[in-house]
């Protein structure tokens, strides 16, 4: 269907023929309408521009603070120092047993009065009282380990040496 008029499309006042040729000639191009045109083009560009700059600084912020979060820390350092807390919870792990070393826990009776452990070089056993517990224990131990490992040395060096390798303060030694 072909509209040639605005009656054609049923509008309920009629129009004036005046009306009809000021819209028409408001159709037409000319150039006041046609810079209007361009620099509402060009508004809309700039506008553009800038949100796309304003959208890349907002990137730019974000990975800033992705950078921030992302900080490596540096591995850490060992250091030869166990806090005295925790070389009581630890005390047992130091306290390596050779394989071929048997440790029997016995009564006082066996060892005798005032004796805390006994070594017995040529069969690699150990007999540590059987009332000793925790660092008292690994204590003595470590003490009859040394004997069976350094035989050649004498009774003040093992001594010297256990208190040396234990992670927490010797009783004994």
């Amino acid at each position: 269907m072909i509209f040639n008029t605005l009656y054609d499309f049923q509008i309920d006042k009629p129009v004036k023929k005046l009306e009809e040729v000021v819209d028409v000639l408001e159709l037409v191009p000319t150039k006041k309408t046609l810079d209007l045109k361009e620099e509402q083009e060009e508004i809309q560009r700039a506008i553009e521009v800038e949100q796309e700059e304003i959208e890349m600084i907002e990137v730019d912020k974000e990975k800033e603070k992705e950078k921030e979060f992302n900080v490596k820390i540096p591995a850490q350092t060992y250091y030869d120092y166990i806090a005295p807390s925790k070389r009581k919870e630890l005390a047992a792990q130091y306290t390596f047993i050779p394989s071929n070393v048997q440790v029997f826990r016995v009564p006082q009776t066996m060892l005798g009065y005032n004796v805390l452990g006994c070594a017995f070089l040529g069969q690699n056993v150990i007999y540590i009282r059987d009332t000793l517990h925790g660092n008292e224990f690994e204590e003595v131990k470590r003490h009859e380990i040394n004997h069976i490992l350094h035989p050649w040395m004498t009774e003040s060096q093992i001594r010297l040496k256990t208190k040396q390798e234990l992670p927490f303060d010797a009783r004994f030694h």
